[in-house]
């Protein structure tokens, strides 16, 4: 861009600022727009940022009618006014937010909130039932529980399974579930016996149903080795060739996942508090899992994470807050294909 164009944009940018501020009410709020327009990390030479200060004009609107204090500002309030997906949008204004207003940003808070919104959203979706009180028991019994604690998105799957379940029964209460109901179920949805078994126990504790899920056919045990060796390589040797920084957190995320047997979301959840440095190899979850890397991974994990920002982060993500998501990993390992 020359100087000259560059001099005509900041001015459009300027006045479509101004225009913007006029359009805000509270004087805060104003300032919090103002700081964001001038904020550094803005990207002000985007030939489109006319238009997105627009888009960035209606995030600090909304706020405007939303809250009469900036005091009342922070990750809870942001995700009531915006949900999951507005945050995600808007990445910039709650990243500088989030500076300006020193207010911490938890992303396991986040998919908590994310979740909880979308149980009490399927609780509407069968409240009607004649079985909805008693299937709301066994979700109060899942929240209920103590060792170990259900993570709030295993809670949401338990609640679709066994909702879904009771509904394909066509029965009128619990107590009406009966053996041939359940193999004739997981016939049809065998990927459900895993988030169905806590229902199916919750049956025959709290109910007296003689409930038992069908025996599994043990797959070859040589074939899923053969598996995960093969991803196992084919990880390793794309995290070689990569040379972009975000790529190459996805494949070490998805490397540590598949070598350790850990779900990819706690791997990606890792901070810099989670990692300890012991005789030359590093230890993730010292105080819980104790998992050694050493040897070359350990060099590529120094490399590319162990400069994590403020939040201490490893896996970061787009907006800094919050680690990269399940979908930025498998897109990341589907580019990282055309490498080798």
């Amino acid at each position: 861009m020359s100087p000259c164009a560059e001099c005509a944009l900041k001015d459009r940018v300027r006045r479509r600022v101004g225009l913007n501020i006029e359009l805000l009410e509270q004087p805060w709020v104003r300032s919090l727009f103002e700081g964001f327009c001038a904020w550094q990390e803005l990207p002000k030479a985007a030939l489109n940022m006319t238009s997105r200060i627009d888009h960035y004009a209606v995030f600090f609107a909304e706020i405007d009618r939303s809250c009469g204090d900036p005091q009342e500002l922070n990750q809870k309030r942001l995700f009531e006014i915006f949900g999951a997906e507005g945050l995600r949008r808007a990445f910039l204004p709650v990243s500088f937010l989030s500076q300006r207003l020193a207010f911490e940003w938890e992303a396991s808070a986040l998919e908590d909130m994310t979740e909880l919104r979308r149980i009490h959203e399927q609780l509407k979706t069968w409240r009607e039932r004649t079985w909805a009180t008693e299937l709301q028991q066994y979700i109060d019994d899942l929240w209920g529980r103590t060792s170990p604690t259900l993570r709030t998105k295993t809670v949401r799957m338990y609640q679709v399974a066994a909702a879904n379940f009771v509904d394909a029964c066509d029965v009128l209460t619990l107590s009406a579930i009966t053996q041939a109901h359940l193999e004739r179920h997981l016939k049809r949805h065998s990927g459900q016996v895993t988030n169905l078994s806590a229902f199916i126990r919750h049956l025959r504790q709290s109910w007296g149903l003689k409930l038992q899920p069908p025996k599994k056919t043990p797959g070859s045990r040589s074939t899923k080795d053969r598996m995960l060796i093969a991803r196992v390589q084919s990880l390793t040797q794309r995290l070689e060739a990569v040379s972009e920084p975000r790529s190459a957190r996805a494949l070490i995320a998805a490397l540590v996942s598949a070598l350790y047997q850990v779900q990819l979301q706690d791997v990606l959840a890792l901070s810099s508090k989670d990692v300890a440095d012991k005789d030359g190899a590093l230890v993730l979850w010292p105080a819980t899992h104790d998992i050694r890397i050493d040897g070359r991974l350990a060099e590529l994990f120094r490399r590319w994470l162990l400069t994590p920002p403020a939040n201490g982060l490893l896996f970061i993500g787009r907006n800094r807050l919050q680690p990269l998501s399940d979908h930025a990993v498998r897109y990341h390992l589907q580019v990282s294909r055309t490498l080798i």
